[in-house]
């Protein structure tokens, strides 16, 4: 049951660290919020309303194996990280809810996922779960160096200060 409790462990720390980072994109201007970036070309907007969308997309692929853009929340539906971070929060409901029905062969299992284009492809349960919490902390690092440099970093979101918090 480690794998398990593991990613319940570390879901709730992505959970933890992504209210860090919405807690500072709210405090930001609204130019601050919207404008181009050196990280990666996206604006602060554009990075989180990606890491939202992305973890949706890959629960559901974790869940279902596919996934339809209709279940996506769009970019209009995200005007501010205020409405991204309540999204985001039932996110981490709904991922909360997925883990508790799986086990460790759940994990182990290969799936075949169908990408938008209609390919097919297999990837273990595990590797899609770790891609989503790798995938995030990418972007809570892009995300960080943005707020920081708008004088509202999100302070020290390592896991460690996560187990020190809990």
């Amino acid at each position: 049951m480690l794998g398990i409790e593991m990613f319940k462990t570390q879901f709730a720390y992505n959970a933890w660290a992504n209210k860090h980072i919405f807690d500072q994109a709210a405090l930001v201007t609204e130019e601050q919020f919207n404008e181009a970036s050196m990280v990666g070309e996206r604006s602060l907007r554009q990075i989180l309303t990606h890491m939202v969308q992305i973890e949706r997309v890959w629960r559901l692929l974790a869940r279902d194996g596919q996934v339809e853009p209709s279940q996506l929340p769009s970019s209009e539906s995200l005007p501010s990280a205020k409405a991204m971070q309540a999204v985001q929060t039932q996110e981490q409901q709904q991922m909360e809810s997925l883990l508790s029905t799986l086990n460790e062969a759940d994990l182990a299992a290969q799936m075949t996922i169908k990408r938008w284009d209609g390919v097919e492809v297999v990837m273990t349960r595990w590797h899609m779960l770790s891609h989503l919490l790798l995938h995030s902390m990418q972007h809570r690092s892009e995300a960080a160096v943005l707020l920081t440099q708008y004088g509202r970093s999100p302070g020290d979101i390592d896991f460690l200060f996560f187990t020190f918090a809990s």
